[in-house]
């Protein structure tokens, strides 16, 4: 981790997320339209490229998807599939959203109903100032946003939550998107223990994880060049049984767990099979 720099995964998923929102995506009803203003300059200096070359000469968002399904829709996919989680769980009555390992993700400013509702972005303290930064005169919606530096391998989460603020006491939404394989099972398990713990009942996870890969073909050649390239190995894929075994005995019910090809039949306009370029999931799970 670079000091005062993002990931270089959370930036490749704003950008994929700002390429959505440009329509270089299958997937219905998802825009993200602050996903440019947090990345860094080049890839902000990409996204506005494309931008002015797609108001030229629209048909080049279709040109790029052409057959390339595999690079587009992947993190568009996950992130639907985890606000529509979030608006049944706040139709509920949840009002404290903690975005765990928050990257770049810009649900303080994007989501609607945010009003009486709590934010918490828990991340990196390098991924944080580099994003606060970026995020400067950004104005949220929510009740409160605040910024609570973690450094998972190091600091007590818990502690750093409560020192911020987070009551818990009340139910909460907590988002762990694009972070387990990049943790090792035991700092993961740890992880959804102390949530649980921090969680009374109507509280609710959103966790995506990724899978073993069984065939390695042209996709995951890819798929493997990329985060050779990114420098940020996975060093946490798990198996889909012992995902649900740590999820259990971390003290959380599985609801469901959906992968790439469920997410797109319900998210995405059809027009494209699905291709399941990072063998990823989504579990949404109820603390017991």
């Amino acid at each position: 981790m670079r000091e005062n720099r993002p990931s270089s995964t959370s930036t490749m998923a704003a950008l994929w997320r700002a390429l959505a929102t440009l329509g270089v995506t299958h997937v219905r009803d998802f825009a993200d339209p602050f996903a440019a203003q947090l990345l860094p300059p080049w890839p902000a200096g990409l996204v506005k490229g494309l931008e002015l070359l797609l108001k030229r000469r629209p048909g080049i968002g279709q040109h790029l998807l052409r057959g390339r399904r595999v690079f587009f829709d992947f993190i568009a996919l996950r992130s639907r599939g985890i606000d529509v989680a979030w608006d049944d769980v706040r139709s509920g009555g949840v009002r404290q959203l903690v975005i765990l390992g928050a990257g770049l993700d810009a649900r303080a400013w994007r989501l609607p109903g945010l009003s009486d509702v709590r934010v918490f972005e828990v991340d990196h303290p390098s991924t944080q100032a580099f994003k606060q930064e970026r995020a400067r005169g950004l104005r949220s919606p929510a009740r409160a946003l605040t910024y609570v530096p973690v450094d998972f391998a190091r600091d007590d989460l818990g502690a750093a939550l409560r020192a911020a603020g987070f009551v818990e006491t009340q139910p909460s939404f907590w988002i762990l998107e694009g972070v387990t394989p990049y943790l090792p099972h035991r700092s993961t398990a740890a992880t959804l223990a102390t949530i649980a713990s921090l969680s009374p009942a109507g509280s609710l996870l959103a966790m995506t994880y990724v899978e073993p890969i069984r065939r390695v073909d042209a996709v995951q050649r890819a798929r493997r060049w990329l985060f050779q390239r990114l420098g940020e190995q996975h060093i946490g894929v798990i198996e889909r049984e012992d995902a649900a075994r740590m999820l259990e005995e971390s003290g959380w019910r599985l609801r469901q767990d959906l992968g790439v090809s469920d997410l797109a039949d319900r998210f995405s306009d059809g027009s494209a099979p699905a291709v399941d370029f990072g063998h990823e999931r989504l579990v949404v799970a109820e603390k017991v």
